[in-house]
Formats: structure tokens, C-alpha cells, sequence
């Protein structure tokens, strides 16, 4: 009688036990998912930040020379550029997708879905706005495609108006 009253006693410890140590992993994992959402958030706006960081460094190089200005808005109202301005439009242009490309990316990366789509509006409109512009996308979309950004330029092209021509 003895023998199985203890017996009784352990296995009450026993399950009290178990229950205090599943009651224990149940907070260790709230709480792992308050810090694994907070990771999220700051990493959301790390992204946000860099994004903002990239566009101004491109908009304070347009700033700081008058002449490239010139050059971004004529080669986008489609004016006739002459080859070295060209070029630098087009190295423009290189550097304005590239950046919105990352952008794309992180945004993805991120579970951003409704940002990347905004990005992928914005390059189609100024796409179907620009001959000039679509001109410097269709010479770079090879290369996004290369560089494993194929999404992208599928988002982009989804939603451009004009037709796209079919690649060689």
C-alpha cells in the first residue's frame, strides 16, 4: 500500500513536471516570436532606409551637376541627345533600374509584396512614357534576367503598355 502510494506521488510529480516544462517552452516561443517579428520590422525598415539612400544619392549626383539634369530629362521627353550625352544617359538610366531592381529584390525578400509591385508600376509607366528610356530597359534586361532578377523584369514587362520585342 505503501509502495503504491508513493508510486502515485511521482507520477503527479511527474505530470506536473511535464506540464511546467510545456508551459515554459509555450512562453520561450512567444516570446521567440515577439523577437523574430521585431527582426522583421527592423529589417523592413533597414531596407526602406537603404532604398531612400539609394534614390537620393541618384537624385543629389543629378543636383550637383546641371548638365546631367539636362541630359536625364532630354533623353527621357525623348530629345535628340548627342553620343557622349547619350552615353551618360544610358549610364543614368543603368544606374536608376539597377537600383530599382535591389529595390525589387529586397522588397521580396522582405514579404513586400504590395512594394515591389508599386516598384514594377512605376519602371512600366516610365517605360511606356520614354521611348528613349525603354530603349536603355530592353538593352539592360538581359542582364537583370542573368543577374537571377528574371521577376522582375517579367513585373515589369507584365504591366508595360507598349509591346515588348521578343528577344534574340
Amino acid at each position: 500500500m505503501k509502495m503504491n502510494s508513493v508510486n502515485r506521488w511521482l507520477t503527479l510529480l511527474a505530470n506536473v513536471a511535464v506540464f511546467a516544462s510545456i508551459m515554459f517552452l509555450a512562453i520561450e516561443i512567444r516570446q521567440n516570436q515577439t523577437s523574430i517579428e521585431e527582426s522583421n520590422r527592423l529589417a523592413v525598415l533597414d531596407a526602406r532606409e537603404l532604398e531612400v539612400e539609394q534614390f537620393n544619392d541618384f537624385r543629389s549626383m543629378l543636383l550637383q551637376d546641371p548638365d546631367l539634369i539636362r541630359i536625364w530629362n532630354d533623353g527621357f521627353a525623348d530629345k535628340e541627345l548627342d553620343p557622349p550625352d547619350r552615353q551618360r544617359f544610358d549610364l543614368l538610366c543603368n544606374n536608376y533600374l539597377w537600383i530599382s531592381a535591389s529595390s525589387y529584390e529586397r522588397s521580396i525578400a522582405l514579404g513586400r509584396i504590395e512594394a515591389a509591385a508599386a516598384t514594377t508600376a512605376i519602371r512600366a509607366s516610365m517605360i511606356d512614357e520614354s521611348e528613349t528610356f525603354k530603349e536603355c530597359w530592353f538593352w539592360l534586361r538581359d542582364m537583370f534576367i542573368s543577374y537571377g532578377v528574371r521577376d522582375y523584369v517579367e513585373a515589369v514587362e507584365s504591366q508595360v503598355q507598349s509591346e515588348v520585342p521578343a528577344q534574340e
